[in-house]
């Protein structure tokens, strides 16, 4: 049976979770990402308990000049007791209709190497994969701010407002900004995440990003299915936007 997630369940998403992925769930950040207004999760429950589950979170793009909503598929996982058993693909089809009348019209994911030979073959397309890369010096400085003010997005970007900005990089981030433009910068171990940017920005040096840098091997397949708009050939997506830097 599908059921659409509510909060009292938030302790049985973390455990599937945990089972998942094998570590324990930090059950205030999964309230964050599941809870959010734009976001939906839902669940596969069998015999009382929650054996698989999708997210779908709606975003607003900028392609073409024109502004596109989106579903972002997230946060995918089944238990493994019960892999094989049709649970991810009936979950995922009720996900993408769901999005479809909420006004999507666009489907993208970034998926792991077990979930993107099934996104193929349901008929997704890939578009052009986000490589990591590694800036090495610092560019122009700014001041530190406790909250980033929205600019203008660019072409294939992800359309940031004050409320989404907020929320997604509301926390756990150094926030640069003057009236060139902003960065988001978070961690990765050691190393400094360039989460998002806009404008001009100013960029720490020693950091991984999706912008100007030197190409590592890290790279993220990112695919798309059509819901009535035209694939784009890339999106450009940054580090911060995928849901799990």
């Amino acid at each position: 049976m599908i059921v659409e997630y509510e909060p009292a369940q938030r302790g049985e998403l973390a455990a599937l979770m945990e089972r998942v992925w094998r570590a324990p769930q930090d059950e205030a950040a999964l309230a964050w990402w599941h809870e959010a207004p734009e976001t939906t999760t839902l669940l596969e429950v069998e015999d009382g308990a929650a054996v698989a589950t999708v997210s779908m979170s709606l975003v607003t793009l900028q392609l073409q000049g024109e502004r596109v909503r989106a579903g972002v598929a997230t946060r995918l996982a089944t238990d493994p007791a019960a892999q094989a058993s049709g649970h991810f693909a009936r979950l995922q089809r009720e996900s993408e209709r769901r999005a479809e009348e909420a006004g999507a019209r666009l489907l993208l994911v970034v998926p792991n190497a077990a979930s993107a030979p099934i996104f193929r073959r349901w008929g997704w397309g890939d578009l052009e994969p986000l490589r990591v890369r590694f800036r090495a010096l610092a560019g122009r400085r700014a001041p530190r701010v406790a909250e980033l003010r929205a600019l203008p997005p660019r072409e294939g970007g992800l359309v940031r407002d004050d409320a989404y900005l907020r929320w997604r990089i509301g926390r756990g981030y150094e926030l640069l900004q003057d009236e060139r433009g902003y960065c988001a910068v978070g961690r990765r171990g050691r190393l400094r995440v360039v989460a998002a940017t806009a404008g001009d920005p100013p960029l720490p040096g020693r950091a991984l990003t999706a912008g100007a840098g030197v190409p590592t091997r890290k790279r993220f397949a990112v695919l798309a299915r059509s819901l009535g708009e035209p694939l784009p050939p890339r999106v450009s997506l940054e580090l911060g936007d995928l849901d799990f830097l």
